[in-house]
């Protein structure tokens, strides 16, 4: 997932993104997570990533591959509206582990809590609550 002429370009050559979707429901698994050749984290084959680490939000910066999706760019104001901490930064699968919860997101799911990650159960956390009934609003109001 790192084709660096092709960074953050919103194209419609998603055949990385296809492929994993195929493996994935192969595996029975609703959702993979989509790494660049150093192994950082960088999306979901199919949405954009958040992680949480106590109180405070993670996203992946994707400087050098990914997209910027609509629905993240809305997270990240609601994360700040609401007083929550966000930092872009480079994420390893080893903080996606250790993290108290992750949540990936898109303009058509919203935001959709990640439940199990490697065979890890994971708690909703009250946060993602939070940010779930800021977007719902914000998209209620748009009308």
């Amino acid at each position: 997932a790192g084709h660096d002429s092709l960074s953050g370009i919103k194209h419609l050559n998603r055949l990385e993104q296809v492929l994993a979707r195929i493996q994935c429901q192969a595996e029975g698994w609703d959702e993979g997570i989509m790494l660049d050749d150093q192994g950082t984290v960088i999306e979901g084959s199919m949405s954009n990533l958040f992680v949480w680490r106590e109180d405070h939000l993670f996203t992946p910066s994707l400087q050098k591959t990914g997209i910027k999706g609509l629905c993240r760019k809305i997270i990240v104001s609601l994360a700040e509206e609401n007083g929550i901490t966000l930092e872009k930064t480079k994420l390893r699968l080893e903080d996606l582990t250790n993290s108290s919860g992750i949540f990936v997101t898109n303009s058509l799911i919203g935001i959709w809590p990640v439940i199990n990650f490697n065979q890890q159960q994971l708690t909703v956390c009250a946060n993602t609550r939070l940010l779930q009934e800021s977007l719902e609003g914000s998209i209620c109001s748009a009308d």
